[in-house]
């Protein structure tokens, strides 16, 4: 039997498949979001959509729930579902956004995302607080 021998990645390589982890993480909320509004978990049998992330994700009901109001709440600041291209906004840097009224949370996102630009700071959770 022989053993399957893998190199090493290269750094360009590894930098590679850190953006399309992290593209695809942020991304795939909108899936979910689609899977819960279209009822797609009914389609594959499931009682509901709190058991189909359970199931089928291995997700705690309040992971699911805080993936898809990350997805929700993208769409209300101005992200795109179809737009891969750009850096979709991480989950946890959304979570703050979800007290704050809909008609509310754009100006605040942009505040948050101005002022870090301005002091060369990352986005963080509490900046949006």
């Amino acid at each position: 039997m022989s053993e399957l021998v893998q190199q090493e990645m290269t750094l360009d390589e590894a930098r590679e498949t850190d953006r399309l982890i992290k593209r695809h993480i942020n991304t795939t909320r909108y899936l979910l979001l689609d899977m819960r509004d279209r009822q797609g978990w009914k389609a594959l049998g499931y009682e509901s959509f709190k058991a189909y992330g359970e199931k089928e994700l291995g997700y705690a009901e309040r992971h699911i729930y805080q993936l898809v109001d990350a997805a929700e709440i993208s769409l209300q600041i101005g992200y795109s579902s179809d737009d891969c291209a750009i850096a979709q906004p991480k989950e946890t840097h959304l979570r703050p956004l979800k007290a704050v009224p809909e008609e509310e949370r754009k100006a605040i996102w942009d505040e948050a995302t101005r002022k870090a630009e301005e002091e060369g700071a990352k986005m963080t959770a509490q900046r949006v607080e």
